[in-house]
């Protein structure tokens, strides 16, 4: 059977802001693994409808498709920091994210597919340490995922892209400040999203 490679474009794209935000943008790892073509040819539709490159939607995969699929709450492997640095946003469940048990179960066939994209390594660590947490290989729970993934409606998407904006908003204003943000900022911000929300 004929065996295709996906890679990326390893070119970052240019952003007015320049370095300073370069050294704000979360690191990305490399994912590398094979899926059969059903699963490849549904990451590819669900990118294109949604006007994404597929390492982007395979990482919104990942990270909603986690708690969809599977029921893990996510954030019991991550706590948050203080940190406004994206590389130090979180602290890992240090003992899940290394464990090196052997005993998972992989796939049964190697797959047609390979994928190799840099993700967000957030949804790199959430992976690993539900790969760790139930036994099965990356490249089984990915497959899983593209297959029974439920996109979210356009409605929902607008709400999480509006989030996303007012998060990046609230993290580039505070980014520089060298002391802690006060109650009445903190309050301030958590209202804002609130009221947007409707919460």
């Amino acid at each position: 059977m004929k065996q295709t490679t996906i890679t990326r474009n390893n070119n970052p794209a240019k952003t007015p802001q320049g370095a300073a935000q370069k050294r704000n943008q979360t690191p990305r790892k490399t994912l590398s693994i094979r899926v059969n073509s059903s699963a490849y040819e549904r990451l590819k539709e669900l990118s294109e409808r949604d006007s994404m490159t597929q390492w982007e939607m395979l990482n919104r995969i990942i990270q909603n498709g986690i708690p969809q699929v599977y029921e893990v709450a996510t954030s019991q492997y991550k706590s948050m920091t203080n940190s406004m640095a994206a590389s130090k946003r979180y602290d890992w469940n240090k003992e899940l994210l290394k464990d090196k048990t052997i005993g998972k179960k992989y796939k049964g066939s190697k797959g047609s597919y390979q994928l190799k994209h840099k993700i967000y390594i957030t949804a790199w660590n959430d992976l690993e340490c539900l790969s760790n947490e139930i036994k099965l290989s990356k490249a089984r729970i990915i497959q899983t995922l593209i297959d029974k993934y439920k996109p979210m409606s356009k409605e929902a998407r607008e709400k999480a892209k509006e989030y996303k904006r007012l998060r990046n908003e609230y993290n580039e204003e505070y980014s520089y400040t060298p002391i802690e943000l006060t109650e009445e900022e903190k309050t301030k911000y958590q209202e804002a999203i609130k009221k947007y929300f409707g919460g």
